[in-house]
């Protein structure tokens, strides 16, 4: 009963390991552990994890496409509008660099 016990605390304790790795090297490692403390619980602990980590590659890559379209729009509409409209493309640009990065406090 005692070794049960501590082979569920263990499994439980495995769940907490796995879900605080955030990036490729964390997971690896967190997963490495001996076979009697997997469980179907840790399986869905990894794939939770897997999950957050292609969303956060995914946002990065978003982010930077983002800011690749924002630099273009930049250069493109200073060249087409000159200097006199400058405060006006400022004020865009930084209302969408705040919306691209409300998520990062969350």
């Amino acid at each position: 009963m005692i070794d049960e016990l501590e082979n569920l605390r263990m499994q439980l304790a495995a769940c907490g390991v796995v879900a605080r790795a955030n990036t490729k090297e964390s997971a690896q490692t967190a997963r490495q552990m001996l076979p009697q403390y997997r469980s179907a619980s840790l399986e869905d602990v990894e794939a939770a994890v897997d999950r957050e980590m292609e969303l956060r590659e995914a946002l990065l890559l978003l982010e930077f496409e983002i800011s690749t379209v924002i630099d273009a729009f930049t250069s493109e509409t200073m060249q087409a509008w000159g200097k006199s409209n400058l405060a006006d493309v400022d004020a865009a640009i930084a209302r969408a660099r705040i919306l691209l990065h409300q998520g990062d406090n969350k």
